[in-house]
């Protein structure tokens, strides 16, 4: 069976699919940024996929975000590797769906590197925050990336980036890039020999008790982490194995 091409032409999902109808065995090669991906099969069936570090369901995820990338199939290529173990029908669905939250996340976190800041008052009068988004709005410091922030908490990739984004869209928080600058009104100019400090007016959001608001929310926040039973690692693992999608392209 020989076949390439680019995705943009024949979508991932069509094309895996082919694949296990035809009942084939080898490996489908794709390329992913800098590297090339690969999804093995046997008969048909995937059993292992791989991009880089990345494998199984958090690979594929990778590779259906791919949208114009060359692609071949290499009959006969087999891997002693497993990590596919789930129906296949089932991984395409996860596979997809992983890569339609990226899509989504990148929106609102370019990078892992980019650096979470606390915001004003909300965009709305009421917010809505869940169990999830509770400790990452409490690990927020202004110095923590968002990487950083995921391995503070022990929590899945994924998950913080779907977080932050639903604070971003409230309006609590503000998505920096690297090294940003802090904001100037944090600022305090040193005082020459002989004056007294200067002392700048207050921000819209502290002249409306937004800086109120966000320590009370910081507070109960912080109080309901304390609370939160940490996952244990089996648990952990199972998660990771499932949903992390790390991102680690520029």
């Amino acid at each position: 069976m020989q076949l390439e091409g680019t995705l943009d032409k024949f979508p991932l999902r069509e094309l895996i699919e082919m694949i296990m109808y035809s009942s084939v065995t080898g490996v489908l090669e794709v390329g992913a940024g800098s590297q090339i991906g690969q999804v093995f099969f046997s008969d048909g069936r995937p059993y292992h996929a791989a991009v880089g570090e990345r494998v199984g369901v958090e690979a594929l995820g990778v590779l259906f975000e791919q949208r114009d990338a060359l692609f071949r199939f290499v009959a006969d290529k087999a891997t002693a590797e497993s990590t596919l173990w789930t129906d296949p029908w089932d991984l395409l669905d996860q596979g997809s769906d992983l890569a339609s939250k990226w899509l989504r996340v990148r929106q609102f976190v370019p990078t892992l590197e980019h650096v979470p800041q606390l915001s004003g008052a909300p965009v709305q009068g009421q917010i809505h925050i869940n169990e999830t988004v509770w400790p990452v709005l409490s690990a927020i410091d202004g110095h923590r990336s968002v990487q950083e922030i995921s391995a503070f908490l022990n929590l899945v990739m994924l998950d913080t980036c779907l977080a932050l984004m639903a604070l971003v869209e409230q309006g609590l928080v503000l998505i920096q890039p690297p090294h940003f600058a802090p904001h100037p009104t944090l600022v305090t100019p040193p005082a020459r020999a002989g004056e007294p400090p200067l002392r700048l007016p207050p921000t819209p959001a502290d002249a409306t008790g937004g800086s109120g608001f966000l320590e009370r929310l910081l507070a109960e926040a912080r109080a309901k982490e304390q609370q939160r039973p940490d996952l244990t690692d089996e648990q952990a693992q199972e998660r990771k194995q499932v949903y992390r999608y790390v991102d680690d392209r520029r």
